[in-house]
This record gives structure tokens, C-alpha cells and sequence, in this order.
């Protein structure tokens, strides 16, 4: 746990035991009082990134029983084993010559579209070449331009900036977001307005 001198700033590093991340205050301090190093805590807070370090925002903490950290962590192994079993029979159903439709038909009532395609990523590919390079350029251009747009000043609203652009669906716009969100182009003034930089 961390405090500056003046008590405009605050931090408490989580550490899972698998990587650490840091919860940051900004002038509520008081949100950090009931909590010492070693606390097993739940914490909500939105993802932020400032100069490439992720870190969360925190909005929400309380401490955890240990059972319920432990009943989480069996949960999340237990679905952890499972998506690696998922993944290792699109594998074979993928090397086996099958295409998506063919794979989601296999998994039907396991993985949707989406999931399959995200499988599919993890192993470096997708079933989806049709996204080249410069279709992903052309839609940021297209989301920057609708940024420009729509900022009266306070930047441009999420669900504005989805209508404006028409050609991407939610998923690609998202992406699309949070790629210029983390390199930099645009930044969140506050949750769902995005300005460019």
C-alpha cells in the first residue's frame, strides 16, 4: 500500500500469485483505510492505462472471506481446464480439414461463433481473413474522423461514435477503441466519451 505526502494519491497491489496489478485512488484515500498488506480483498474498478501500465481504478472494495477467494480459484481452474479442452478439440477439428461452420456445428451448444474464431486467434489464426491491414486502418480512420465529429468538447459519446460508423459492428468498433485507447491516439476524459488526443 502506497500513500503520497499530500493524500492526493493512493495505491494497493493486488497480486493473485499469477501477476500483480495496481489499484489506484485519486483523492478518496478513505477507500483504502480498512485494508492492510496481506488482506485478501474483491475489488471492482474500470481498467485504465496511463504510459503503458495497466491498472485499475478502483470504484468498489471489500475484503473476501478466504473459502470465497478459494471457491473462486477452484472455479476459475475448473473453467480454465475446461476452455483448454475446448480449445485442443477445435485444434483437431481444425487440422482434420473442417471449416467454421463445420467446427461450430461439432460444438454446437458449447462454443458460439465468436468463441470459435477466438480459439482460432489463440493459435495465431482465423477463420476470418478477410479484415486485411488496410481494413482495419480504414476503420480507424473512419472512428477517429467520427471522434472529431461528434466532440462538442467533452469528447465523443460511445454509442454516438457506433451509429456514426456504420460499417463495423460492435465487436470491430470496440476493438477498434481500445486499440487507439492504448496506443495513445485517443484517451477517455470520463467512462463512454473518447477524445482524440
Amino acid at each position: 500500500m502506497f500513500q503520497n505526502d499530500d493524500e492526493t494519491y493512493g495505491s494497493i497491489t493486488l497480486d493473485d500469485g499469477t501477476d500483480t496489478i495496481q489499484v489506484k485512488f485519486f483523492n478518496e484515500l478513505n477507500k483504502m483505510d480498512d485494508f492492510r498488506d496481506g488482506d485478501i480483498i474483491e475489488v471492482v474498478g474500470k481498467v485504465r492505462e496511463y504510459q503503458g501500465e495497466i491498472y485499475l481504478n478502483g470504484e468498489i472494495l471489500q475484503e473476501c472471506e478466504p473459502e470465497k477467494e478459494m471457491l473462486h480459484r477452484l472455479r476459475y481452474e475448473k473453467s480454465m481446464e475446461e476452455w483448454q479442452q475446448m480449445r485442443e478439440t477445435v485444434k483437431q477439428l481444425k487440422e482434420s480439414g473442417k471449416d467454421q461452420d463445420e467446427i461450430e456445428k461439432e460444438m454446437i451448444g458449447k462454443l458460439n461463433e465468436n468463441e470459435v474464431d477466438a480459439v482460432m486467434q489463440s493459435f495465431g489464426e482465423s477463420f476470418d481473413q478477410a479484415e486485411t491491414e488496410e481494413d482495419r486502418e480504414n476503420l480507424e480512420k473512419e472512428v477517429l474522423e467520427a471522434v472529431e465529429e461528434l466532440d462538442e468538447g467533452e469528447g465523443a459519446d460511445y454509442s454516438e461514435i457506433l451509429e456514426e460508423v456504420e460499417d463495423a459492428d460492435e465487436d470491430q468498433l470496440e476493438d477498434t477503441i481500445n486499440s487507439l485507447l492504448s496506443d495513445g491516439t485517443c484517451y477517455e476524459p470520463k467512462p463512454g466519451k473518447i477524445k482524440k488526443l
